[in-house]
This record gives structure tokens, C-alpha cells and sequence, in this order.
């Protein structure tokens, strides 16, 4: 089944605070989220163009939502409903059928976590929305032998089958096709499902182990599934760490400097200079003349707004470390899931 669209991000031609342009009174006031079926779009819009004229760039606004730069609030609101509306049209098709059911209150927490709430970049240890708007909020209600479209019109534990009709998921020892049962992988090798594997057993692809473990990889290559490795041990990538998060040398932990591999964690904006500790520290500047810009429109004719890039010089064997990022209201809002 599919997560919810959500669309939620980004307006105005300037960068502004709690105002609107120019420092005059704001005029959109902080969204009071109460999601209906029939309202979903517009409340979608409503918070969406709350963190566009809040948070955005007229260029950012065009290149993210592919239309024109909305002058006025209630603009922004008609096209991200429109877009919203197309977006969703095959979810409202099934709820009106009644081959699913939509939980508007998941969409609506969903929503209430996206809402600006202080500076437009912020650096957290995880995304405020990012539990909220995992959550599944369409449902199938389709049985097996119905008739159906897609897959998420089908009760759980069942699929649409190229028959055009809901199937329930291959059991243990029967034929698969990549699709199972819950608690079991489809072993392409065989063609058959299998339960998920222990620790310490032999994986091809994370697919294969337990709910909790990875598929753990040697310098030869031999797959075992095992645990996710905890702050400051060795790792290759995300997927080694319980924390999904596996950088050199990195400073871990939200409140402190500590760095398992270095006493620092320098890095330096390749065209700035600037002392940096990711690429949101470093701004956007001009391809030729190099000076600072936020979209095409502030550099000579002919030149584009490039992002800068910050050049980390931690080095040593890459550590599990303790997540956390910059959360940007103009580019993170807007998301489909």
C-alpha cells in the first residue's frame, strides 16, 4: 500500500521570518490542521504555501512545483490544491469505490508536524515529521478474488495479481515471485518463500534477515545477517548503523564535540572558504563571478546559482554515529510518499 502524498513546502521571492515580504503583517496566518476527506487538498495547500511564504525563493517555488511563482497566497493555495488533486485522484477514486479507506487522522498528524515552527534551517537529530508521515494511511479492503487495480486496494496479506484480481501472498515452501507473507523473503534462487534468517546466517540482500538485522558483508563479499552496529563502531554505510547514520571521523552525539576519531570534525565551503559542518552551511554562489546568490535571478546574465559543497577532512575508518542533519523548510517540506 502507498503512503500518503503529503505536499508541504515552499513560497516568496524573499527569505523572511515570521512576516511577510517587506516586513509587512503576515498575511497567512499559522495553519490549524483538521483534515477531512473532502478538505484533504486544501488543507494540504493551506500548509504547504504557509512554509513556501515563509521559507522559499520564487525560483525554488518553480523548480520544486513546476509552475509559475504565485504572487499571492491564495494563488499558491489553487495550484498546490490542483496538484494535490491530481496527485491523489487515483486514492480518491478507490475511497469513493470503497476498495480502501483513508485515515485523514494520519494525514492529519501528518500535516500538524510539517507546520514552520521557528527558523526556516534547523539542525536536529531527526526530522519532526519523519514518524508522523511513516505511518500508512491507506488501507485495502479488497478480499481475495475481487477485482482490483492496484495493490493497495487489496486487504493485507494480498496483491493484484496480472489476473486483474487480489491474490493472497505465497505461504512458506510456495512458488514466489518477490512476493510473500509477512515474517518470509521470496529466495529468488529458488523461487520459493522462506523465513526471515537469524543472526548468523547467510544473506544475499537485507531481504533475507530478521526484522532488526542487515545483511552484513565480508572483503569477500559473503552476506551474514546480523545486528546493526551502535555509536562508534566501524561501519561501510547507513545501512551497518543502528543510527543509519556512518561518517569518518564524524563529531556523534546532538550535544557534545566528542569525535571517536578525531578531536575535531573540521570542514571548509570549496568556494567560500567558510568553515562548514555540511553543504547547508555553505550557501549557493554565482558560476563565474563567484559571489553569493539564491537563484539565477541575483547573478550576471548567462550565469547560473550553483550550490556550494563542503569539504569534509575527517579521515580514518568511518564510525556509526548518532544521526543528525539540516532540516530546510523550502526543500524538505515537499515530499511524495
Amino acid at each position: 500500500m502507498p503512503r500518503v502524498l503529503v505536499v508541504a513546502a515552499v513560497a516568496c521571492a524573499c527569505l523572511v521570518g515570521l512576516e511577510g515580504c517587506g516586513g509587512e503583517p503576515d498575511p497567512l496566518p499559522t495553519p490549524v490542521v483538521e483534515v477531512t476527506l473532502t478538505n484533504l487538498c486544501a488543507e494540504m495547500a493551506e500548509v504547504s504555501c504557509y512554509n513556501m511564504w515563509h521559507c522559499c525563493t520564487g525560483q525554488q517555488i518553480e523548480d520544486a512545483l513546476g509552475i509559475a511563482i504565485s504572487l499571492e497566497p491564495e494563488d499558491c493555495r489553487r495550484d498546490v490544491e490542483l496538484l494535490c488533486q491530481e496527485s491523489f485522484a487515483t486514492i480518491f477514486w478507490a475511497a469513493v469505490s470503497g476498495s480502501v479507506t483513508v485515515d485523514t487522522a494520519v494525514i492529519d498528524a501528518c500535516l500538524e508536524s510539517r507546520v514552520l515552527s521557528g527558523d526556516c534551517f534547523q539542525h536536529l537529530s531527526a526530522v519532526p515529521w519523519e514518524e508522523t508521515c511513516g505511518r500508512e494511511s491507506v488501507r485495502g479492503m479488497l478480499q481475495p478474488g475481487s477485482a482490483c487495480v492496484y495493490d493497495w486496494q487489496c486487504v493485507n496479506g494480498s496483491f493484484c495479481a496480472p489476473d486483474a484480481r487480489c491474490r493472497s501472498l505465497p505461504t512458506s515452501g510456495q512458488e514466489c515471485f518477490g512476493l510473500c507473507s509477512a515474517g518470509l523473503f521470496c529466495n529468488l534462487m529458488a523461487n520459493r518463500c522462506e523465513g526471515k534468517r537469524p543472526a548468523g546466517q547467510a544473506c544475499y540482500d537485507a531481504s533475507f534477515c530478521a526484522q532488526g538485522l542487515y545483511c552484513d558483508f565480508d572483503e569477500e563479499g559473503i552476506g551474514t545477517c546480523a545486528a546493526p552496529r551502535t555509536v562508534g563502531q566501524a561501519c561501510d554505510g547507513p545501512e551497518d548503523c543502528l543510527s543509519a547514520y556512518c561518517q569518518p571521523g564524524v563529531c556523534a552525539g546532538t550535544l557534545t564535540t566528542e569525535c571517536f576519531r578525531h578531536t575535531q570534525c573540521p570542514g571548509q565551503c570549496a568556494t567560500s572558504r567558510d568553515a562548514c559542518m555540511s553543504s547547508y552551511d555553505c550557501g549557493r554562489y554565482c558560476a563565474v563571478s563567484r559571489t553569493e546568490c539564491y537563484s539565477e535571478y541575483d547573478c550576471p546574465e548567462g550565469q547560473a546559482c550553483l550550490a556550494d559543497t563542503c569539504d569534509q577532512h575527517c579521515n580514518g575508518q568511518p564510525v556509526c554515529a548518532e544521526r543528525w542533519r539540516v532540516v530546510d523548510y523550502c526543500e524538505d517540506t515537499l515530499e511524495i510518499f
